[in-house]
């Protein structure tokens, strides 16, 4: 028996991410063990029919199948004996692919050393090689099955579309100067969310959502805030109540227990809020959940991740920007590959706030990595006066401008100037979007609406 085949068996034959993950899987007799091939090939059979409810049943049946081919394997034995170390598994699939490749390769060698025909051409012989070398390397390579024209053709229905204003392909975000900017959100897109420490990254994602979920299914992953955290935040947002009523039991209205009771049971009745939290920070972890959550709910549209450097990288040992690197791409890659947008929180520095200052936010801002904004398709940065906000809080309003067109504006709490700003946008319009925060309720409104009291209306 091969102990790496059979290591590699251990680790991904209960995780269905890793199957997910897998290049091997999908290989025809990838191993040298011809039993251990069989059943492989019956495992995949029954995870991809679909006709069982755990991993632990289809591999049950597999092994059913087997002994017909095979009364006295030991194969069961060795295949429930340990686990394997899952942190493990790409290093052992990156040898065994290797193998497998080394293997078929001299087979081939072997099949032309003892050929009886004479008439075969050293020339058909190299080409053969090449060819079958070709298609090994394709084997195991993971990259999009849409042919060119397919992808022509998506290009032209999409012009037609915004030709016609038919922006049926976008998810709007529901502040309408962003909008206007960008859109909305695209599948596929990797858009980044950034913000300085306390001027609202979950706050942001959170209204979002509250926009969104309406109409789509949009899901949010957290490793910082709890799930009853996030789903309180999000109640408060939609309701308009003041969570200082509730975290202080003062001023508490029977009004006020209806609007954020009505907003609860939105949340917990209606299917498109989905709503995690994790405290394993890994990306494997935060990878799997999102995968999961795409298994369960095929439609799922958006997926909010809180927040991007919060999350761990597998490379422990390595420099910060370069574990930023890694989770960053994984993370751009997964939207892709589940065909989803995925909304990265990311935080951003404190350098525009040095000697008392409060300059705009830009792309060099963000937190301990260069590659967050390189991976980005679109990058939004939120732009507040902590200062302004702190006067607003304590003195009832200040005039502290964030917009030179509206220098002197009286602004209260909960109408606080805020600029969205697209930093970057592969497809599109960057620039400065208008907007207000409520920072009562935390939520951020059009710059120009001031009546959103209620849930209703929200």
């Amino acid at each position: 028996m091969n102990n790496k085949e059979l290591q590699w068996f251990n680790i991904i034959k209960n995780d269905r991410d890793l199957i997910e993950d897998s290049q091997i899987f999908s290989i025809e007799n990838p191993f040298e063990n011809d039993q251990l091939n069989n059943l492989l090939y019956y495992f995949r059979k029954n995870v991809n029919g679909g006709n069982f409810r755990t991993l632990r049943n289809a591999l049950k049946d597999a092994f059913i199948t087997l002994s017909i081919d095979y009364p006295n394997n030991e194969l069961k034995r060795h295949i429930q004996a340990s686990e394997g170390l899952k942190k493990h598994v790409k290093d052992i699939e990156e040898e065994l692919i290797g193998r497998y490749q080394k293997r078929t390769v001299q087979n081939k060698c072997e099949e032309y050393i003892n050929c009886s025909n004479m008439d075969v051409k050293p020339q058909e012989v190299i080409d053969d090689i090449k060819s079958m070398v070709d298609k090994l390397e394709d084997s195991v390579t993971e990259g999009e099955s849409m042919s060119k024209s397919e992808a022509i053709d998506l290009i032209f229905e999409k012009w037609q579309k915004l030709a016609t204003k038919d922006y049926s392909d976008f998810v709007k975000t529901g502040i309408k100067e962003l909008d206007d900017k960008i859109i909305g959100l695209q599948r596929q897109q990797n858009v980044i969310l950034g913000a300085r420490p306390s001027m609202g990254k979950t706050a942001g994602a959170l209204t979002f959502m509250a926009n969104i979920s309406p109409n789509y299914k949009c899901a949010m992953v957290s490793v910082e805030t709890g799930k009853h955290g996030l789903i309180e935040r999000l109640a408060y947002i939609m309701s308009g109540v003041s969570g200082n009523k509730f975290t202080s039991g003062k001023d508490v209205t029977q009004e006020d227990l209806n609007k954020v009771n009505l907003a609860l049971k939105e949340i917990c009745n209606n299917d498109n809020y989905i709503i995690e939290s994790t405290s394993n920070r890994s990306i494997r972890n935060v990878a799997r959940i999102i995968r999961k959550i795409k298994r369960d709910n095929h439609d799922l549209r958006v997926v909010f991740v809180d927040y991007l450097q919060k999350i761990e990288s597998t490379k422990q040992t390595a420099p910060k920007h370069v574990q930023i690197e890694e989770v960053s791409g994984i993370l751009t890659d997964l939207g892709k590959k589940l065909d989803i947008t995925m909304v990265n929180l990311a935080q951003l520095n404190r350098d525009t706030e040095k000697d008392g200052k409060e300059s705009a936010p830009n792309l060099h801002n963000f937190d301990g990595s260069s590659s967050i904004e390189k991976d980005a398709d679109i990058a939004i940065l939120i732009h507040r006066s902590r200062q302004g906000a702190e006067e607003a809080s304590q003195e009832g309003s200040t005039t502290k401008p964030l917009f030179k067109a509206h220098v002197g504006d009286v602004q209260t709490h909960d109408k606080l100037h805020t600029a969205f700003i697209v930093a970057k946008n592969r497809d599109g319009q960057t620039g400065w979007a208008k907007a207000r925060y409520n920072s009562p309720c935390t939520r951020f409104e059009d710059f120009d609406m001031y009546d959103k009291d209620s849930y209703d209306s929200f």
